[in-house]
């Protein structure tokens, strides 16, 4: 495997959690541990969820910038 499509893939998936993931965890985050499984609602999930953005919107652009030919996408 090249590092252009591992690049490609991984950018695709940080922008599919973007778009669905984080969305769907404004409502209801569960996080999965060997221990247990912690769940956060409401105003809590949200402050997860925009955490979570934030943290993929800085590998989104990390990934990008050290892309050569670094070519955004529209949608």
């Amino acid at each position: 495997m090249n590092d252009t499509s591992y690049r490609t893939r991984r950018e695709d998936r940080i922008r599919y959690a973007l778009s669905k993931q984080v969305p769907a965890m404004r409502f209801t985050v569960e996080i999965h541990t060997d221990y247990g499984t912690l769940s956060f609602y409401d105003n809590d999930a949200k402050r997860i969820a925009s955490l979570a953005q934030t943290l993929l919107e800085r590998q989104l652009k990390r990934l990008c910038t050290t892309k050569p030919n670094a070519v955004t996408r529209r949608g």
